[in-house]
């Protein structure tokens, strides 16, 4: 992974954390189909993992 690639995953991932503040996030990966649950959320919102496509989808629905 890039340098690039860092940024850009923590750029999404505090972005995402926004988003989370006050949402369970188990009800939400489980009311949207977010791949991996809770887990791959808190994954992505710390900049473990990238988002991926799947989960992008899921979490578009859920915020609209």
């Amino acid at each position: 992974m890039n340098n690039f690639e860092k940024l850009q995953i923590e750029a999404e991932a505090s972005a995402l954390k926004k988003r989370f503040q006050g949402i369970n996030r188990s009800k939400f990966a489980r009311d949207f189909s977010v791949p991996g649950g809770q887990a791959m959320i808190y994954q992505h919102i710390n900049a473990i993992k990238p988002i991926s496509l799947e989960a992008g989808l899921a979490y578009a629905n859920g915020f609209k």
